[in-house]
């Protein structure tokens, strides 16, 4: 059974939502993304827009269609989406009893299809737990 833990993003207060980042078995694929970026730089401007949008979206602003998208898992009572730029993603969700939003994972463009697959899994082990 995986141990998951929910921290707050203090960079990331709204008026509506608030944003979590998943800690799962003490590994934070949030924290390990970013610090990728911040260290490579070469998208480090596309993950500071990402985070402008999810600061924006936290106070119940509407963000542009093709900048959030929502993602169908087909998972009951549990809704998730994606904040996207050229290169960069990052994928959240939140369920009917939880408003709040909790980031579980950032990626590449190129590798979206095998991320969305490991959001399936992650959110089920999330809900399971």
């Amino acid at each position: 059974m995986s141990g998951f833990v929910l921290k707050e993003i203090e960079e990331i207060k709204g008026s509506k939502y608030d944003f979590y980042k998943l800690e799962i078995d003490g590994n934070c694929a949030f924290d390990e993304f970013e610090n990728k970026i911040c260290s490579n730089k070469q998208h480090l401007s596309e993950f500071t827009t990402l985070l402008s949008y999810a600061q924006h979206y936290a106070n119940g602003e509407r963000i542009p269609d093709k900048k959030l998208k929502p993602i169908y898992l087909k998972i009951k009572d549990v809704s998730t989406f994606e904040f996207r730029s050229k290169h960069l993603r990052i994928y959240f969700f939140c369920t009917s009893s939880n408003p709040d939003r909790i980031i579980a994972l950032c990626g590449y463009k190129n590798r979206q299809k095998s991320d969305i697959s490991s959001l399936t899994s992650i959110v089920k082990r999330y809900l399971i737990d």
